[in-house]
């Protein structure tokens, strides 16, 4: 029998899954020590608009670094200033359509331009809560226009950029983030 001596560790992160705090699951997901604290800050406010805006009933999976990764349709937005990020939802049709409908309060049933404008402007207000606290810190940040992508892409990198798998009522939307690296989505 082995016996994992961090077995501390593990029982105080079960604690942390189960008390539902995004403030203590997120971290648990997000170990790489390359992550910086904007990559950890973004992804935990995300994960909150998600449960606030969108859906109760989700499931994050471990932020893995982008390898050439083939996904599907979503919506992709620029920040740029003190820092250059890179952040994007894309998804299962099925999951960019809730999104749009319950963010957009409209039955929409095909993913298209104005159920992708639902997801960008969710994108849109996350993005714009998390500028407004960067530049409380002195950090100067401003947003590009969301970018719409009806159709699979295949997203690249020559730096580190990182993928963030979450469930929404089962549907896999992946969170895509990097800070200072180019993404390339062809």
């Amino acid at each position: 029998i082995t016996i994992d001596n961090n077995w501390k560790e593990h029982l105080r992160e079960m604690d942390d899954l189960k008390s539902g705090d995004l403030d203590l699951i997120v971290p648990i997901f997000m170990k790489n020590p390359a992550l910086s604290r904007l990559h950890k800050e973004y992804v935990a406010l995300i994960m909150r608009n998600i449960m606030r805006f969108v859906d109760t009933d989700i499931r994050m999976e471990e932020m893995v670094q982008l390898t050439p990764t083939e996904l599907q349709c979503g919506v992709e937005q620029g920040i740029f200033g003190d820092q250059k990020m890179f952040t994007g939802i894309f998804g299962e049709p099925e999951a960019i359509l809730d999104i749009a409908s319950t963010f957009g309060k409209e039955d929409f049933s095909a993913v298209d331009a104005d159920s992708l404008d639902s997801v960008g402007e969710f994108l849109n207000v996350n993005n714009g809560l998390f500028v407004s606290a960067k530049s409380e810190e002195g950090i100067e940040l401003d947003l590009e226009p969301p970018v719409m992508y009806p159709e699979h892409k295949t997203a690249s990198t020559d730096g580190i950029a990182y993928l963030v798998p979450v469930y929404l009522s089962g549907k896999k939307v992946t969170i895509v983030l990097s800070v200072n690296a180019e993404v390339e989505l062809a």
